[in-house]
């Protein structure tokens, strides 16, 4: 799937919680809609800070998912790594 005014694809290394507003730079409480490129898993968390457990949701590829505005933090984390789309509101 291909979004028009996204930012770069972001790569999820193994393991490890991205930042989705860092890892971007679009601006902490901006809508997202988030894509699932491929890859395995991902888990999302809707935290200022990075998570501390597995408690969150989960994202297969080719999944969509929008966050509202007004949030304070969009951390994502994959066993194998994957690929996201992300493109702020």
């Amino acid at each position: 799937m291909y979004m028009s005014d996204s930012k770069p694809a972001v790569k999820l290394a193994p393991n490890v919680w991205t930042d989705l507003y860092a890892e971007t730079s679009i601006a902490v409480g901006t809508e997202l809609v988030i894509y699932h490129h491929a890859g395995d898993l991902a888990t999302l968390a809707i935290k200022a800070t990075e998570p501390t457990n597995e408690l969150a949701g989960a994202l297969k590829a080719g999944d969509w998912y929008k966050v509202p505005s007004g949030v304070s933090g969009v951390w994502v984390k994959s066993v194998e790594g994957c690929v996201m789309a992300v493109q702020g509101g």
